[in-house]
């Protein structure tokens, strides 16, 4: 006979605030989109937080601070203290969601109690991504499945075994990687779109100007010798845009 765990549930795959609508009058959800990717599987496999829940991807943080803002808080520069309060939400905004599932989906508020799980999410999660050319973050998941392989077994030897040069390598590789990354998400939310490039169409003509302007603005800003490259592969731009990164472009600042 197989557990609550082992039966398959549904999840949806990019739970983010653009594909969620809640009725500003009585705040409740109207709909949710982008269904396209959803899986059944068990809990143990894709147990997790959705994204804009998730802490920045750290998860629950320790109870000392969630609550915790310091007593200057006001005094400090604008871009310093809007930086603080975004962590702090996010820090509580993590912490409802795990007190949300432990009232309404226990199974899976028991599933995120075990951290095993999360590990054995993100390798499954990145194991279909070679497919559209991102082995990186998939070899990440490798590594850490092999930090923590006795979460997953105390008296078996972990399969998998690299050497310490393409350890090395695949983790600096890695760590560039989450660096664009991090800068992908924040352009998006420069812009308010989301990771398809959709945006509400009262803002279209906004957003389609906003990014005209932070596509220059970047772009000048980098290293001579890097400018044709970044402005080549911004990657908010329309298919068939094939211009180029020259002096008029700059000069159209």
């Amino acid at each position: 006979m197989c557990s609550e765990n082992d039966i398959p549930v549904l999840r949806h795959p990019d739970l983010h605030l653009f594909n969620v609508f809640v009725n500003p009058i009585d705040l409740e959800v109207t709909s949710i989109l982008d269904w396209q990717g959803t899986r059944g599987v068990p809990y143990t496999i894709q147990s997790g937080y959705p994204r804009f829940l998730s802490n920045d991807g750290k998860g629950v943080s320790r109870i000392r601070d969630l609550y915790r803002l310091p007593d200057n808080l006001d005094s400090l520069e604008p871009d310093e203290k809007e930086t603080l309060q975004i962590a702090h939400t996010n820090r509580l905004s993590c912490q409802l969601y795990v007190l949300a599932n432990g009232k309404y989906n226990r199974p899976h508020f028991d599933m995120l109690s075990q951290k095993v799980n999360s590990l054995r999410a993100e390798v499954v999660s990145r194991a279909g991504l070679p497919w559209n050319g991102d082995l990186v973050a998939f070899q990440n998941a490798l590594l850490d499945t092999i930090d923590n392989w006795e979460r997953f077994s105390t008296n078996r030897l972990c399969p998998l075994e690299y050497s310490a040069d393409e350890v090395a390598k695949w983790r600096e590789e890695y760590r560039e990687w989450a660096e664009s990354y991090d800068s992908l998400v924040a352009f998006r939310a420069d812009l308010g779109i989301n990771e398809e490039g959709w945006v509400a169409s009262e803002r279209y003509e906004e957003t389609a100007q906003r990014n005209r302007w932070l596509r220059r603005e970047v772009t000048a800003s980098a290293d001579p010798e890097e400018q044709r490259e970044i402005w080549r592969i911004w990657p908010f731009k329309d298919t068939n845009d094939v211009s180029e990164w020259h002096e008029l472009v700059c000069k159209g600042r």
